[in-house]
């Protein structure tokens, strides 16, 4: 029952003292107050600690900003030197909020005398009176209760804090911790969010704004309400020129400057994909973690390029528009520099923000089947076990063992007979990589491939041979890197993402110390592959002379496209750069009838194009200690004068070029001089010789050989029926434009559909589009390139969709 009594004469007894002046006294109970409610102060020095979170900041290689990262739970702080801060920001926040900070010991004892009268005798509620120091007491050390004692420990912290630091470090932490609404703290993090850049380059009239926020941040901020920002802007510019900072001239004009306002979804991330990553590979260090990432206001110097970033995010995009109507709405690429393994460029998908082709998938991390993008893997176990460029092999119809037996085919379903190394992996005829795995083993070549960096193939026993077609799931990531090993002649080197982490004080925390090369093959037979992956002619009988993966300049580079058409690819390289793209859907949808050539290609194409433009051609001359040989292009037999086919100068480990002889055609009785004598199997056909060129005999003798061999045992000697709506081609196609013979000796060339040949040109084939059609499987098929379909029927581009029932004319 006393106590009530007590707090009353408490009271009367403040107010007494406070009448009349009793410093004395006031002195005498603030001693013995100060006594009782310090006796659970913190201490002045944990104000460092207490409140210094800061956001993370993510950086380009370049320094360019790509996102920011903060608690969402805190807000956005970032830490700037008092000596930075402009002089007009910090004369704003004096004359608004104290404007005798430099004279005051850290509380104004008539303010807060004022604000203990007026509550003790119950007049209004707890009102200000706080000086700088006491806010910025409460922002890091107190609570924002309400209550009077509170308000004696903040003004006890206040006198304590003022003896432990100076009047420029009370202010500086002052500046970088109070909050200014929209989840900014600090006059930093304060002025990218409102305005959009940094506290340095404001004005007197933005300063004004940002200094009319401590009082009432969440409610008159101007995101929240613009008219009563702009009038808390008007009364701090009265109050600099109460206190003789500016003149009334400078405050009008201040107030008449217009103010525009960064909207605060323009702070977007850029390279949306890879800033995850990053931020996901912070989170799991455990020295970082979300903590580190969240509060410790580190920044991040990443590996990417910012103007390769958004140039492959613009070719992605715009390539994946185009084929829409063949159901493919997604594509992902990521480009290294395969020396040092740094990525520069990383588009998870076409679109970050596309829910409905589920856009925040990050392609380039994905489980995927590569297609024949992973033969080059396979041909170089078989390299390592002895074959060469030069080994042929039978491109037949076969039927390999396994549960079930496996009887693969070609994607232009024909067989090529027997083909070289080198032409085989150019080509990418399925047969010849079956026989490649077969002979180098399973094992091998999955020991190999982790080697390289592929980290997702499992045991051995769990593939069978349609490993080497795609049949065992890979990251975009890892394939490309391992294409790196080519690219630099064997050596693996570890893709990374970021260069350097400094914390708030510039101190390195963490920082990529360079490559750290690991040889994994040798590099004579790194470049062998290479040279394959590079011959053009090589891959014109599949591909075209003129395909999108021929570059201005020379390059390595390969395709792969799934059976279902669920993944297409495209890998490739010089010395200096290697990117894969993939094109298909997220989801797993099928694509109708796009291959790697006609989704990925393009896109491959375009961005290696701008990457490469600014570099030196790189010639990538082979390795010393390779033995060059002149062989036969088709027969993979050493070339002597009179041989009759195309010669090519092929590379080989010492001890390992072939010794059969390619020697000059022997006349048989009953040719003609200028005609060579047809291999048996073919009926006793006989080909003329082109004049222009004595190498082209044999091509055309050896494309009839390799027509009678692919023709399955028991079959007429004969050419079989063609199918009624693809026709099947010769079996090796000429690499240029020539019109078919004609005559009793040529072999016969089927027509296109009856009802596709009305309205075409005499002497000339029509054809209707089918669904899946492409310009270059229907090249492929009506042994023709894709450039003389394009001049026949007048097409804008290689790459132009061809709509289902649109007739063409074929040569």
């Amino acid at each position: 029952m006393q106590r009530p009594h007590r707090s009353r004469l408490a009271r009367l007894l403040v107010v007494l003292l406070f009448a009349a002046g009793g410093a004395g006294t006031l002195l005498a109970i603030g001693t013995a107050a100060y006594a009782y409610v310090s006796r659970d102060l913190v201490e002045p020095d944990q104000l460092t600690a207490r409140h210094q979170f800061q956001s993370t900041k993510i950086y380009d290689r370049n320094g360019v900003l790509l996102s920011e990262v903060y608690d969402p739970n805190k807000g956005r702080r970032v830490v700037v030197p008092l000596a930075e801060i402009p002089a007009v920001l910090k004369q704003a926040f004096l004359a608004a909020e104290d404007a005798r900070f430099y004279q005051n010991p850290g509380i104004d004892v008539w303010a807060i005398g004022r604000a203990l009268f007026d509550n003790v005798t119950g007049r209004q509620q707890l009102r200000g009176g706080s000086t700088i120091t006491q806010q910025l007491i409460k922002n890091t050390l107190l609570t924002n209760e309400r209550t009077l004692s509170r308000k004696v420990r903040e003004a006890i912290l206040a006198l304590h804090l003022s003896r432990r630091y100076s009047k420029d470090q009370i202010l500086e932490l002052y500046l970088n911790t109070a909050y200014l609404g929209s989840q900014a703290y600090g006059v930093e993090a304060a002025a990218e969010t409102y305005f959009g850049k940094p506290v340095q380059a404001l004005g007197l009239a933005e300063a004004a704004v940002l200094a009319g926020l401590p009082r009432a941040p969440s409610t008159t901020n101007p995101f929240a309400d613009e008219p009563a920002a702009k009038k808390d802007q008007m009364r701090v510019l009265a109050a600099l020129v109460h206190h003789g900072l500016i003149s009334s001239d400078a405050a009008e004009q201040a107030a008449a400057q217009p103010l525009v306002y960064r909207p605060q979804a323009s702070g977007a991330v850029k390279a949306p994909h890879f800033v995850r990553w990053v931020r996901e590979q912070l989170e799991g260090n455990p020295k970082y973690g979300r903590q580190g990432l969240y509060e410790d206001g580190i920044k991040i110097t990443t590996t990417l390029d910012i103007r390769m970033q958004e140039m492959a995010e613009l070719l992605v995009r715009q390539h994946v528009g185009k084929l829409g109507q063949l159901n493919a709405r997604n594509g992902a690429l990521v480009a290294i520099n395969p020396a040092t393994g740094e990525i520069l460029a990383l588009v998870g998908s076409a679109d970050f923000d596309n829910s409905g082709i589920q856009g925040q998938v990050n392609v380039v991390l994905a489980l995927r089947q590569p297609g024949s993008s992973i033969k080059p893997i396979t041909y170089l176990a078989a390299l390592q076990k002895g074959w060469t460029p030069a080994t042929t092999v039978e491109d037949v119809s076969t039927t390999f063992p396994g549960v079930p037996p496996y009887s693969p085919k070609n994607y232009d379903g024909r067989f090529h007979g027997t083909v070289t190394l080198r032409t085989a992996l150019a080509n990418s005829y399925n047969i010849p990589a079956v026989r490649a795995l077969q002979f180098a083993g399973i094992p091998a070549m999955l020991d190999l491939a982790r080697k390289m960096g592929i980290s997702t193939f499992k045991e051995p026993q769990q593939y069978g041979l349609a490993l080497t077609l795609g049949g065992g799931e890979v990251r975009l990531l890892e394939l490309t890197s391992a294409y790196g090993v080519l690219a630099t002649g064997g050596q693996r080197v570890a893709p990374v993402s970021i260069l350097n982490v400094t914390d708030t004080r510039g101190t390195v925390l963490d920082r990529y110390v360079g490559p750290q090369p690991v040889r994994v093959v040798d590099p004579a037979r790194a470049s062998l592959i290479t040279s394959i992956l590079s011959d053009n002619e090589a891959r014109t009988p599949a591909f075209g002379p003129q395909s999108p993966l021929r570059l201005s300049r020379p390059a390595a580079v390969k395709t792969g496209t799934t059976d279902d058409f669920k993944d297409n690819w495209t890998v490739g390289y010089t010395s200096q750069i290697v990117v894969g793209v993939w094109v298909g859907n997220a989801d797993n949808t099928p694509m109708r009838g796009i291959s790697g050539v006609t989704g990925a290609a393009p896109i491959w194409r375009d961005f290696m194009e701008y990457a490469l433009k600014p570099l030196p051609i790189d010639a990538s001359p082979p390795p010393p200690g390779l033995e060059r040989v002149a062989i036969g292009r088709q027969s993979g037999r050493v070339w002597t004068e009179g041989c009759a086919e195309p010669k090519l100068e092929e590379f080989f480990v010492p001890g390992t070029a072939p010794k059969e002889r390619c020697v000059a055609p022997t006349a048989t009785p009953g040719t003609t001089p200028g005609t060579t004598a047809a291999p048996a199997g073919t009926a006793g056909t006989v080909t003329p010789a082109p004049s222009s060129s004595p190498s082209a005999n044999t091509a055309t003798a050896v494309s009839a050989a390799t027509a009678a061999k692919a023709t399955p045992a028991g079959a007429a000697s004969s050419p079989a029926t063609p199918a009624p709506t693809r026709p099947p081609a010769p079996a090796t196609p000429p690499a240029t434009a020539t019109p078919p013979a004609t005559g009793p000796t040529a072999s016969p060339v089927p027509s296109a559909t009856p009802a596709a040949s009305a309205g075409t040109p005499q002497g000339q084939r029509g054809y209707v589009v089918e669904p899946g059609d492409t310009l270059f499987s229907i090249a492929r098929h009506h042994n023709t390139t894709v450039d003389v379909l394009v001049a026949m029927n007048k097409l804008s581009d290689r790459n132009e969709l061809l709509p289902v029932g649109r007739r063409l004319v074929l040569p």
